[in-house]
């Protein structure tokens, strides 16, 4: 499949970070993990690692290079360790919050069955106001009853 490399899918089943393209990694090194297994079960290679920046606000260390993935995979578990934040799903989208400011530092948009990351700022600052003015509404209710 022909797939642009700034296309992530949210995985929550991955326990890493992987890409199919080292053009955009950072610190390239080896990887001490040689290999990943699918989720038929079959092993495929891992030829290093690296750290690589999604946008300004997503920044991911220790990003495994298996070049015969078709897709790039942004683990659930990984991100929401190393940037201490809590992945939200809903229906059609998923939002990334930053624990300690409870700031927005990224956005999913639902395709069929998987979740992809938005990497565009004009939609994740639409989304942003969206959430304020529902949080806000949602206190408001909240007062009234």
């Amino acid at each position: 499949a022909t797939v642009s490399n700034n296309t992530w899918i949210i995985d929550s089943g991955a326990t890493d970070h992987m890409t199919f393209d080292s053009k955009n990694i950072s610190y390239f090194r080896p990887s001490s993990q040689k290999f990943v297994s699918t989720i038929n079960g079959t092993s495929i290679p891992v030829i290093g690692e690296g750290s690589l920046s999604l946008n300004t606000s997503l920044n991911l260390d220790s990003v495994l290079v298996v070049p015969s993935l078709d897709y790039n995979l942004l683990s659930v578990s990984q991100i929401t360790i190393t940037l201490s934040c809590v992945v939200i799903f809903w229906p059609e989208f998923c939002v990334f919050k930053d624990i300690q400011t409870r700031q927005m530092i990224g956005k999913g948009v639902r395709r069929g069955k998987l979740h992809y990351l938005d990497l565009a700022p004009k939609t994740l600052n639409k989304l942003h106001q969206a959430l304020i003015v529902d949080n806000a509404e949602a206190k408001k209710r909240r007062y009234e009853i």
